[in-house]
């Protein structure tokens, strides 16, 4: 259960600084928004909602205003067409509810690593007029926890010209990187339920991916993975293995078990031992509660979670990803379709080098050997013309599909291209070892 801070105790909090910021309405918050402003808020189910409502009723004075952020999850108002000449949406990744703004022209995206978005702001390539913090109530003393997304949130409060803080008594008090009541400008006074991002039911492909990808893992092995079906049946395969650590950008509600049960504890990690350390979660409201004072679950910069040096002192590291699709040599394709783009490199890269750094790391691509109801093979002779290259395949050590493993690393290309597909649907495999017996870089025995 999310602990509350009553409204009174957080008066009482702001009462105790010398330099407290002003308590407005998101109505008087969003009319500090001036038109070619730069915002910048979190993301996922982190999106400061009550400010966002009162920005986007005030469309119709503003103009060009760029807002910026990773995927969010919910509602994003500024994203219609109708709001085209108020908002524009400048994203350091794209999200369902994104991505037909990007093939409108009504969005546009910042290639980048993820753990490089703090680094982007302190050399000014970002520069935000105003950030906007989703927070949890404060403690005695004044200070918020980020709640569920840290990010890239502290560094964008130093490089504002302006930071409000939204505290949103429903906001789950959590660990790590806090920010002071007195390093804010504004504070809005909120509360309404966090965004709970549905739960993917995890069928027999993915339980079969799962099984395989558990078999690399060691015990006592440190893991970044995501949500969703597949990082779900990875998690249900370790229930027998031990000394589980996590060090990941993200976690999502399949890690609560495996905590519970003791199977991730962290205890033979060599960075932050005993700790879960993430920048961000996406789940429900059962995660939610889980996290709220939970002192094992630590959220860090993402400059910190993944920066690929600190990333590689892990040993047996292993960093868990997916695709869209991979080439017979071993070039991954994470976030375009071809020229249309899909989401954003994230940090698949920053953990590809890392675990390939790790002493026994290992970085894994797991995903389903077909897509479109099996009509695309996810493996290919070549990626689809105009498709972004997001981990190249010198980093690539192994592709899993529910039909096995292809263990990549130190093999050539005719033996990538062998092992890559026996691993794809059958009803493929013929068609693509024709097409990669024409490359000009294979050569077939």
């Amino acid at each position: 259960m999310v602990m509350h801070m009553k409204n009174h105790d957080l008066s009482n909090a702001a009462e105790k600084l010398s330099n407290k910021p002003e308590t407005v309405t998101p109505d008087a918050a969003a009319a500090l928004v001036q038109s070619g402003n730069l915002i910048v808020t979190g993301h996922s189910s982190a999106s400061p909602r009550a400010f966002v409502r009162s920005m986007v009723a005030r469309a119709a004075e503003l103009k060009n205003v760029w807002i910026t952020h990773v995927r969010v999850e919910g509602p994003a108002e500024y994203l219609s067409p109708c709001y085209k000449d108020s908002f524009f949406h400048n994203a350091f990744m794209l999200g369902p509810n994104s991505r037909q703004s990007m093939l409108e022209g009504n969005a546009d995206y910042i290639p980048n690593r993820f753990g490089q978005m703090p680094a982007y702001m302190q050399a000014g390539h970002i520069r935000p007029d105003i950030v906007v913090l989703q927070l949890s109530p404060p403690d005695e003393y004044g200070y918020c926890s980020y709640g569920i997304c840290t990010s890239y949130l502290p560094t964008a409060a130093k490089s504002a010209k302006i930071v409000i803080g939204e505290i949103n008594d429903l906001v789950p008090v959590t660990y790590g990187s806090r920010i002071h009541l007195s390093d804010l400008d504004y504070l809005i006074e909120a509360s309404y339920p966090l965004y709970e991002t549905p739960q993917i039911k995890t069928g027999a492909v993915e339980m079969a991916i799962g099984k395989h990808v558990a078999s690399l893992i060691e015990d006592g092995a440190t893991l970044q993975l995501g949500i969703g079906a597949i990082p779900n049946a990875v998690l249900a395969a370790l229930k027998s293995h031990k000394n589980i650590g996590i060090h990941s950008e993200m976690i999502g509600n399949g890690v609560i078990e495996l905590m519970e049960r003791g199977v991730i504890n962290g205890k033979r990690k060599t960075v932050d031992p005993h700790k879960v350390v993430c920048t961000f979660v996406m789940g429900d409201g059962k995660l939610f509660s889980f996290l709220d004072g939970n002192p094992v679950v630590e959220f860090r910069e993402v400059s910190y979670t993944n920066d690929p040096n600190i990333i590689a002192q892990n040993q047996r590291m292993v960093a868990i990803n997916s695709a869209i699709e991979v080439d017979v040599t071993g070039q991954i394709c994470a976030e375009s379709i071809g020229t249309r783009l899909f989401t954003g490199t994230g940090g698949q890269l920053d953990f590809a080098l890392g675990a390939s750094m790790a002493p026994r790391g290992k970085f894994v691509i797991a995903m389903p050997a077909t897509a479109a109801g099996g009509k695309v093979s996810r493996i290919g002779a070549t990626l689809a013309p105009g498709a972004t290259v997001t981990t190249p395949r010198t980093l690539a050590d192994y592709v899993v599909t529910e039909y096995g493993i292809a263990a990549l690393r130190g093999r050539n290309l005719r033996q990538r291209a062998k092992a890559l597909i026996e691993i794809c649907h059958p009803d493929f495999r013929e068609d693509i070892q024709r097409a990669a017996m024409a490359r000009k870089d294979i050569h077939w025995d």
